[in-house]
């Protein structure tokens, strides 16, 4: 993989972005949006094991806060600017070449306001343990958004919430993967990320209810697949199933919604058993929508 790195639009940072040996030659892109805290690194075999043809070249990102791409850790003032960095690298990896997007987590919530805002448009479309609500494990969600704002009101919304913390549990309690080796991976991130601001999370909420409007949704033109783990327990699972509904309704392109049985948040990096069903889900899906990768 080649990393290269775009200034993004304000000429105020670095975006770090990779992509594959054959970016130059193939005829289309699979474009991969990962979630918050990651780093593109983690997902390098994905087109190997998603077993990807020789024709479709691979990009991966890091947005920016996270990864080796610059800005505040774990901040964002809102979803605007990470759809809009996300639009200034495919537009300039891709060179304007046909992809599909497949998104984990917060990566989902970005590129569906990246779609709906006009910045990004892929021809298919994946959302793995989408982040379209926030949950409720401490406070409720409406308190949170609150405080949030009221932090952000009173120039403290740089300030880490303490909410989804840096550490991580014991394996046997982690509620991200069943694969013990992925979770060491995991852990042991080479580019750490402290628990979100608490202007990321209302920046996060704002988003959220953006991507729940009618009139937003009715602007995804493209077949979307919505996979979520029966023991999802990072996002809100409710929420999820409540915009797929909603989405059916409005959406031109269709919504396939998924239960990935016993799976946890990390669809994308779980055990085996888990994994590659997900795998063959997804590849199939891209078969069925006429977009084979």
């Amino acid at each position: 993989m080649r990393i290269q790195t775009i200034r993004d639009k304000s000429n105020s940072l670095d975006l770090r972005y990779g992509v594959s040996e054959n970016a130059d030659t193939a005829s289309r892109f699979l474009v991969f949006a990962n979630g918050r805290s990651e780093w593109l690194e983690k997902y390098e075999a994905f087109p190997n094991d998603l077993r990807v043809s020789s024709d479709t070249a691979f990009l991966i990102f890091d947005h920016r806060g996270q990864g080796g791409s610059g800005g505040a850790r774990a901040w964002i003032d809102h979803y605007d600017t990470y759809a809009g960095d996300m639009a200034s690298i495919i537009n300039k990896a891709t060179a304007g070449k046909p992809y599909n997007l497949v998104c984990h987590s917060m990566g989902s919530l970005i590129s569906l306001i990246g779609i709906m805002q006009g910045l990004i448009k892929p021809r298919c479309l994946v959302l793995s343990s989408p982040l379209l609500g926030l949950p409720n494990h401490q406070m409720p969600v409406s308190a949170a958004y609150y405080t949030s704002r009221l932090m952000t009101q009173i120039s403290l919304g740089h300030v880490n919430s303490g909410a989804g913390r840096y550490w991580r549990p014991p394996f046997e309690k982690n509620v991200l993967t069943h694969s013990h080796e992925r979770y060491q991976i995991i852990q042991h991130s080479p580019f750490p990320v402290p628990s979100p601001t608490f202007e990321w999370i209302k920046a996060s909420y704002e988003a959220t209810q953006f991507a729940q409007q009618d009139l937003n949704q009715a602007k995804l033109t493209m077949p979307i697949l919505v996979l979520c783990g029966t023991e999802e327990r990072v996002v809100d699972p409710e929420a999820i199933q409540r915009w797929v509904a909603s989405a059916n309704q409005h959406a031109k392109g269709g919504v396939d919604f998924h239960w990935i049985q016993d799976g946890l948040h990390e669809l994308l990096y779980e055990s085996r058993p888990i994994y590659e069903p997900v795998l063959t889900l997804i590849r199939t899906w891209f078969d069925k929508k006429g977009y084979p990768l």
